[in-house]
C-alpha cells in the first residue's frame, strides 16, 4: 500500500486525477473489496472517504463518498463512487476500462443510478425537500426538531465539518439552515461532460505510457468511455439533430478534439515512448 500511495503522489495528478487512477485500480476487483480498496487508497492520500452503506430494493448496498476540492477543474463538493459497479466482470471483459457511470457523481445523480437508496447511513431522510421540511419544523417550533431530522443533521454535518450541528437538543436556528444550503450545494455540483473527458485523458495517457495494450490511448477511446459511462448533458437538445446516438457523441468527441487537441498530444506521447524505447536498446 506504501509503495502505491508514494508512486500515486508522484504523477503529479490533480485530486479528482488521483480518485481516477485509484478507481482504475480498485476495479480489477468484481467485489464490495473495489469499494473498500478504493477508499482505504483514497484516506491514505489525503481525500476525507467513507463507506456509505444503505438499502436498495430490500438489498444492502455500499457506495464510496469523498469530499474532493480540485480547483483545476472547479471541482468541490461530495461526490459518490463506486468501483464495484463499474468493474472487471470476468476474464474475458475488456470494456471496463471504458466504463465510470459511478464515477464521482453528485448526491442527486447517485439516487437516479441507483434507484434513490433508502436507509441510507449517513444521510437517512436527506432529499431535494429537506432543508424546507427542516425550516417548517423550526418556525412551526423553534425549540423542537424530530429525532429523525436531528440524526440526519448532525450526520451530515460530522462528515462535513467533523461535529454535531445539534448538542442536546441546543442550536442556532439560523446556523442550520445556513449549513444545509452550504451543504447542498456541495452534494449537488455535477461534474461537467467536458471535465470527464479532461480528466480521462490526464489519467489515461500515465496509464498508457506505462501500459499501452491494456490502456490505449485514443479517439476511440474517448467516444467508447463518453458513451458507455452516460456522460452525455441532461439538457443537451442538441441531441435532438442528429440521426443516431452514435452520430451525436461522434460530434462530440471531434469538438473536443478541436477545442483540446487531443489527437497530437497523443501523437507526442507515441513518440516520446518511441524515443525512450530506441534509447534503451542504444545503452
Amino acid at each position: 500500500m506504501k509503495e502505491t500511495i508514494n508512486y500515486i503522489n508522484e504523477l503529479n495528478l490533480s485530486p479528482i486525477e488521483k480518485l481516477m487512477y485509484i478507481y482504475d485500480l480498485s476495479k480489477e476487483t468484481n467485489s464490495n473489496k473495489a469499494n473498500y480498496l478504493f477508499n482505504n487508497i483514497a484516506k491514505e492520500l489525503g481525500f476525507k472517504s467513507d463507506i456509505h452503506k444503505s438499502t436498495i430494493n430490500g438489498k444492502k448496498n455500499i457506495t464510496n463518498i469523498v469530499l474532493v476540492n480540485d480547483p483545476k477543474y472547479n471541482i468541490n463538493g461530495l461526490y459518490y463512487f463506486n468501483p464495484r459497479l463499474d468493474s472487471k466482470k470476468g476474464n474475458n471483459d475488456k470494456e471496463y476500462i471504458y466504463n465510470y457511470t459511478n464515477f464521482a457523481k453528485t448526491k442527486k445523480e447517485n439516487d437516479i443510478l441507483n434507484n434513490k437508496d433508502k436507509e441510507n447511513e449517513y444521510f437517512n431522510s436527506y432529499s431535494d425537500k429537506f432543508i424546507w421540511q427542516v425550516k417548517n419544523q423550526l418556525d412551526n417550533n423553534p425549540n423542537y426538531l424530530s429525532e429523525e431530522t436531528t440524526k440526519t443533521l448532525n450526520n451530515i454535518s460530522n462528515f462535513f465539518d467533523n461535529k454535531n450541528i445539534i448538542n442536546n437538543n441546543n442550536y442556532d436556528k439560523e446556523l442550520i439552515i445556513s449549513k444545509l444550503w452550504e451543504y447542498n450545494e456541495l452534494m449537488n455540483n455535477p461534474i461537467s461532460d467536458e471535465n470527464y473527458l479532461d480528466i480521462l485523458f490526464n489519467v489515461r495517457k500515465i496509464e498508457y505510457y506505462n501500459n499501452p495494450i491494456k490502456y490505449p490511448l485514443n479517439l476511440t477511446v474517448f467516444y467508447k468511455t463518453y458513451k458507455n459511462s452516460n456522460w452525455i448533458p441532461k439538457n443537451d437538445n442538441s441531441i435532438l439533430f442528429y440521426d443516431t446516438l452514435s452520430d451525436y457523441i461522434n460530434s462530440i468527441i471531434l469538438n473536443y478534439n478541436i477545442k483540446k487537441d487531443y489527437y497530437n498530444s497523443i501523437q507526442q506521447i507515441n513518440l516520446t515512448k518511441t524515443l525512450k524505447k530506441y534509447s534503451n536498446k542504444k545503452i
